[in-house]
């Protein structure tokens, strides 16, 4: 014997999706978690650092509510670099040709010894 649910009332949408299946707050967009990842693996080898968070962050503002998660797996990208795009976007951030800001990376290892090369040097000599 087969049995329905039959609901009546405010929640009767989220029972009738309880029933079938779809789990209750999951964000149905008509976009698969595959989908998502075959359009991010077909484009961002064409992108730099900056585009990627740039178009992941874009994606999760409009995929709504779970956007972030949905978005960070589907991409490969962490949770986080996918908020700091969408901060970018909200925030009008100034186009510029650079990736990062300006001061970041690793130090000369002649400014972090000076006597390098020196050192270096003598044992050349």
């Amino acid at each position: 014997m087969v049995s329905r649910v039959v609901a009546y009332g405010p929640g009767r949408d989220q029972l009738q999706d309880w029933a079938s299946g779809v789990k209750l707050g999951e964000v149905t967009t008509g976009v698969s978690d595959e989908a998502l990842a075959e359009k991010f693996a077909s484009v961002f080898p064409h992108l730099n650092e900056r585009q990627r968070r740039l178009l992941a962050g874009a994606e999760a503002r409009s995929l709504g509510r779970g956007g972030t998660a949905r978005v960070a797996r589907a991409s490969g990208l962490h949770p986080e670099t996918v908020t700091a795009g969408m901060a970018e976007l909200t925030g009008g951030a100034p186009v510029t040709d650079r990736v990062r800001r300006p001061g970041g990376g690793r130090r000369p290892l002649t400014e972090t010894d000076p006597t390098l090369l020196t050192d270096l040097q003598r044992l050349v000599d």
